[in-house]
């Protein structure tokens, strides 16, 4: 039975800690308006490459087989899924890289002394890449594999991260390598021959052959027979979604994150893929904005879209500290003047589906009502306590410790007497508002009106019992209140329609 499930799954935990990687966030003095890095977590016992792409969709990300996603109203950083593609379908065009980017595929070329065959004062960017790909084996060449351990991997990992991230030694494990960049929630979606196939990705000249390969794999870089860096990517039904990157340091000079960036870009469209995600775009991050060289877009959560992230900078959507929602009106139309419910919104009916680019009608603009609703004195906000009070008449199982207020909808302060220890991380509760999550108010429509979810029928709950998971018969949400509670939490968390005919593991 366990078998033909898709997705395996812990219950979904709410945290809170204080150290970020994007704003030094452990170096700050705290203040009552500072705020903690928060997210939800969940451990992915099992996931097929359909349900995580779903996953990606809904902003969350993977490190080996922990699933996050940050909370962007109470987060101290705001982090978007990014995406983009070699072809923008949206608009029929292609992907032009800039004269830096051109430049480093050039030096790539020259430093390997391979042609690229460009006319002259003419660059072609997918030629470019194609004839690196089919060069001499021998002085360059990329294999794609399964996502394993190697010694030679392990001690590349250990080389980069001491020298360009200024770890220890002594903490660059084995163990850390594995759980980081080899252990995955997928089974082997994926034969010899279709991985043979996904290795001849620059020769196979059928436009609309589809290839079957999918999971977590390493793609190994070699120059002069040396393995030099290692792209770890999901490859996914519609995207290839990258997920670490490592290089040797003594090949600093050749920008081989840049350059794997693009070839990959390419490799995308090669294998008839939509988009290559480059995970979390952050605003206020700059050792992040190389990734809108790239074109792009990002996800709007609340909306289930995408937004182009140029039309986004160059009409200032996008507020220091706060998230984004957009709403299409017309142009000669002031946020002041938009008059909404006290309902969080959920303006999206199948999470699963895989979400488009916004395209805005002629004549219409995007507007950002995320202090509308979620600002100090925003619709959601004023009524957070009704929104609550009628969630728990919707379902009398959620425990009270389970789901509880922070101190504001749009702000967490901190507001502890004490501050003992600079690394202290609690599982806290869920807040009663979730941005981006399904609400109360949409899982009652979703359970009792549409009844096109059952939590007793469409979800299987097992417990280790006897060094073994069992099956647990019977209504178990009525007979265990705070387990029906945290599978609430999963289901606003993660969506009904991923969560459908899955497993869940009582802890």
């Amino acid at each position: 039975m366990l078998g033909t499930k898709d997705l395996i799954t812990s219950p979904a935990y709410y945290s809170s800690h204080w150290s970020c990687g994007y704003c030094n966030l452990k170096e700050k003095q705290r203040t009552p308006q500072l705020v903690a890095s928060s997210s939800v977590g969940i451990h992915l016992y099992k996931c097929s490459p359909e349900k995580y792409e779903s996953l990606v969709n809904r902003g969350y990300r993977r490190s080996g087989e922990y699933l996050y996603r940050h909370d962007l109203l109470r987060n101290c950083c705001q982090l978007y899924t990014i995406r983009t593609s070699y072809h923008q379908t949206s608009n029929n065009t292609f992907f032009n890289p800039s004269k830096d980017q051109k430049r480093c595929i050039n030096k790539f070329a020259n430093f390997l002394k391979i042609d690229l065959k460009n006319p002259k004062n003419k660059f072609r960017f997918e030629e470019s890449i194609l004839n690196l790909q089919r060069s001499d084996p021998k002085v360059f060449r990329t294999v794609i594999e399964p996502a394993q351990f190697s010694e030679k991997k392990f001690e590349l990992y250990k080389k980069y991260q001491c020298k360009v991230h200024k770890d220890k030694p002594s903490e660059v494990t084995q163990k850390s390598f594995k759980r980081f960049l080899c252990t995955n929630p997928f089974s082997e979606y994926f034969s010899d021959e279709e991985l043979n196939d996904l290795n001849e990705w620059d020769v196979i000249e059928d436009s609309k052959r589809i290839f079957t390969a999918m999971g977590a794999f390493h793609e190994c870089y070699y120059i002069n027979n040396e393995m030099v860096a290692i792209s770890v990517i999901d490859i996914l039904p519609n995207s290839i979604s990258s997920v670490y990157f490592i290089w040797d340091p003594d090949y600093a000079n050749l920008g081989l994150g840049n350059f794997s960036a693009l070839r990959d870009m390419i490799l995308t469209y090669k294998l008839n893929k939509k988009h290559y995600y480059l995970g979390y775009y952050v605003p206020t991050c700059p050792k992040m904005f190389y990734k809108k060289k790239y074109g792009g877009e990002l996800l709007d959560i609340a909306n289930h879209r995408f937004v182009n992230l140029k039309y986004l900078e160059e009409n200032d959507l996008m507020e220091e500290g706060k998230p984004f929602i957009m709403k299409e009106v017309k142009e000669d139309m002031d946020v002041k003047n938009i008059n909404l419910d006290h309902l969080e919104p959920m303006t999206f009916e199948d999470e699963s589906i895989y979400p488009e680019t916004w395209k805005i009608e002629e004549g219409n603009k995007l507007i950002n009502i995320s202090k509308t609703l979620y600002g100090p004195d925003g619709s959601v906000t004023k009524n957070e306590n009704k929104i609550y009070s009628e969630g728990k008449q919707m379902f009398p199982t959620l425990a009270a410790p389970k789901i509880d207020p922070l101190p504001t909808v749009y702000l967490t302060k901190w507001e502890s007497e004490n501050n003992e220890s600079e690394n202290e991380e609690e599982e806290d509760t869920f807040p009663k508002v979730q941005f981006g999550s399904i609400p109360l108010w949409g899982l009652n429509e979703i359970i009792r009106k549409r009844k096109s979810f059952s939590i007793e029928d469409d979800i299987v709950m097992l417990q280790m019992q006897f060094n073994q998971l069992m099956i647990v018969p019977g209504d178990f949400v009525a007979s265990d209140a705070e387990f029906s509670s945290d599978v609430l939490n999963l289901l606003r968390s993660i969506g009904p329609n991923i969560l459908k005919d899955s497993a869940v593991i009582k802890p």
